[in-house]
């Protein structure tokens, strides 16, 4: 068994390309080498590669925050107007 979680929950799961659900998820799948997507609206997406056993085992991913492109101070592309 396979005990997948996120923070925040929510993320839509992908087994190698594939939907397979939304955290908090519990899935049983045969031993081998899978690549996991996990995707949610307004974070940055995360991949992980996991070997899966025969052994029960728990992965939790932390999605951070995506950055919004808000030019302002500070920004490159930012130009104020001298007048």
């Amino acid at each position: 068994q396979v005990d997948l979680t996120s923070a925040p929950p929510g993320a839509a799961v992908f087994e190698n390309g594939v939907h397979v659900g939304v955290t908090p998820l519990k899935l049983r799948w045969a031993p081998g080498e899978r690549e996991l997507l996990f995707q949610l609206e307004g974070h940055m997406p995360e991949t992980r590669r996991v070997e899966v056993t025969r052994d029960p085992f728990s992965l939790a991913v932390v999605l951070q925050t995506a950055e919004q492109d808000d030019p302002g101070p500070g920004d490159e592309d930012y130009k104020e107007n001298p007048y």
